[in-house]
């Protein structure tokens, strides 16, 4: 889990190897969720059988 002031991140794809866009995708996803959560909270990261 990575902890900012405003913003915890739960990032659960430990030993997935994503391709380099998925990954690039992702972490725009994360600067996005960053700006949309002006007071804080929790953003978590997993994937399922249908993506993420």
């Amino acid at each position: 889990m990575i902890e900012t002031p405003r913003l915890q991140l739960d990032w659960q794809l430990n030993g997935l190897d994503l391709p380099r866009d998925t990954m690039k995708l992702l972490y725009l996803v994360l600067l996005c969720a960053e700006t949309a959560l002006p007071i804080g909270g929790v953003v978590t990261v997993s994937a399922t059988s249908d993506g993420f």
